[in-house]
This record gives structure tokens, sequence and C-alpha cells, in this order.
């Protein structure tokens, strides 16, 4: 059986609407929703649709750092979701935009120092998804290696950068 979005929110619904805590249907490859300090590696779609899924019954929290990657190819199922991540590393994916990560206000620094990292994405050509963020980074910034993006147009809310 295909699990759609859809059906995994409602059943995550329905298992929350019986008391059943979200940590205890969160998959284990999951952590960073556990804990702000532990990290997510997201590699396939089906992937990121089962973590947007989970993230948004935690809408308004803080979330450890998240790398993207791999097969990667829509953000879109992670637009419904507000709050603060650790970092966020987006690298080899398939992805023509950061839609989908507006709702991210704030980042802090993953283990590896960067706040934001994007690379080698060879598909992405726009940064707005990234408009949401406003203030400082307590990290670096970095983004190299993707060739076909025409516009950093998304960060023009960081002030500065850590």
């Amino acid at each position: 059986r295909h699990l759609t979005l859809p059906w995994l929110i409602s059943t995550l619904f329905a298992l929350a609407m019986m008391g059943v805590s979200a940590d205890l249907v969160l998959p284990p490859d999951m952590p960073c929703l556990r804990s702000s300090s532990e990290s997510c590696t997201i590699g396939r779609q089906a992937d990121l649709e089962a973590f947007a899924a989970q993230l948004l019954l935690r809408n308004g929290s803080e979330v450890g750092p998240l790398t993207i990657q791999d097969e990667v190819n829509d953000l879109q199922p992670l637009s419904g979701w507000s709050g603060a991540m650790k970092g966020l590393l987006v690298k080899n994916t398939q992805l023509a935009s950061l839609r989908g990560l507006k709702g991210i206000w704030s980042l802090g620094s993953g283990s590896d120092g960067y706040s934001i990292h994007i690379a080698d994405n060879k598909e992405l050509l726009k940064l707005e998804g990234l408009a949401g963020l406003k203030g400082d980074l307590p990290g670096s910034l970095w983004i190299s290696g993707n060739a076909k993006l025409v516009s950093l147009q998304g960060l023009q809310g960081i002030t500065s950068l850590g």
C-alpha cells in the first residue's frame, strides 16, 4: 500500500486524539524532532513527506539540524510548518527552488558551524523559500556548486552572520 501525506496526517491526528504521543509513532531515523540537539538526514521524497507530517504536529517548535539531499525534489510538504531550526544543509538534490521553507523564521548553527549550507544542487534556481528568515544567523552561510542559481533573493532578511 502506498502511503499518502493526507492519510499519514489523519492517522497521526487520530493517534494524538487518543492520547498517543507523537514520539511513540516517530520513525527512529528522525531524531531532530525529538531533540533540537539531534540532526535528521532526509534523502527521499517519501521520507520528506513523512517528516513533514510529524513536523506539522510540532508547529512553532525548534527542531534539530536538517540535511536534505539526494532524491528530494519538492519541499512544499514542509510549507505548513513554522518554527526554528538549528541548521539547514541542502546538498545534491533535484530541487529547483526552496519553496516550502518560508516557515523557518530562525536558524541556529549546526555542528558543522553553518546556519545555512546549500551545495551542489544542479537544478536549483532560487532561494526565495528562505524569505521567512529575519535577523542574525549565529553560524556561517555557504552557497556553492549550484550552477543554475540565478538569484539570492530570499536572503535579504538576514542582517548578520556569526
